[in-house]
């Protein structure tokens, strides 16, 4: 893995967490398996496997609020 491939999946996981995105999870899943760390906007600093987890409860909350609508 290169150094780009590592600010690309950056800017997309930036783009996911804040649009819940599909083409950032699409990219995220060209470099999964391998750790590394995320650093968003605020400094926060994430593992690839905590921001996977985050978009798949995102997705499952608004699932559950689609079924109880």
């Amino acid at each position: 893995m290169f150094a780009k491939d590592l600010v690309t999946a950056e800017v997309y996981a930036k783009m996911g967490l804040i649009l819940g995105s599909e083409s950032a999870r699409s990219e995220l899943d060209t470099v999964e398996g391998l750790a590394y760390f995320l650093v968003l906007e605020d400094g926060t600093q994430i593992s690839n496997y905590s921001f996977n987890e985050m978009v798949w409860n995102e997705r499952w909350i608004n699932q559950q609020k689609q079924i109880s609508a």
